[in-house]
């Protein structure tokens, strides 16, 4: 038989969604290339019939892409969408043999998620910036007021020294390089 090719679509409505582990809803395209074997078409259109594709084939992709999402974290599904592909490949091939059809390939085409957390993930990003930025200024404060203490300190020492040589040159005595206990 030729490689056939299924566009199985998570996409919330009628169509529903898959959830992560905390059950919020993930969203998916997914297309699954499978093949139904020469010497298994027969049987397999006289036990299931023609539509074996909305019977069999859809739903096995969408509960096997439904089982696997719920084991992980939203934030962990769109990272290990890899790793999610292949467990859910192995799936849905390992359901799909007992009808003797062969998954040849499966993409997650689109992977999207709730607008809800869309915005969390953002605000988060934009708060670690902000505070990466806060934490810069700060530690460029910190090196502007040192650097005003040190020059604070260098002019205070050169008042220092200016006002014991102008003492020493005044009473013509021999100063000491110590500065005076007075």
């Amino acid at each position: 038989g030729r490689v056939l090719k299924a566009t199985v679509e998570l996409t919330g409505g009628e169509k529903g969604s898959a959830v992560s582990i905390e059950t919020q809803p993930v969203y998916a395209k997914l297309v699954a290339n499978y093949q139904p074997e020469l010497d298994q078409a027969t049987p397999l259109y006289n036990d299931v019939g023609a539509d074996y594709y909305a019977k069999i084939v859809e739903p096995v992709v969408q509960q096997a892409f439904k089982a696997t999402t719920v084991e992980y974290k939203t934030i962990d599904i769109a990272p290990k969408r890899e790793e999610i592909r292949a467990a859910v490949s192995r799936d849905i091939d390992r359901q799909l043999a007992k009808y003797g059809i062969n998954v040849r390939d499966l993409l997650i085409k689109d992977l999207d998620f709730s607008g809800d957390f869309v915005n969390a993930i953002e605000e988060k990003q934009v708060a670690t910036e902000q505070a990466k930025a806060a934490q810069e200024r700060v530690a460029i404060a910190k090196a502007d007021a040192n650097a005003a203490r040190e020059t604070a300190r260098g002019e205070a020492d050169a008042i220092t020294s200016r006002s014991r040589a102008a003492r020493c040159a005044r009473t013509r005595s021999r100063c000491s390089s110590q500065p005076s206990k007075s």
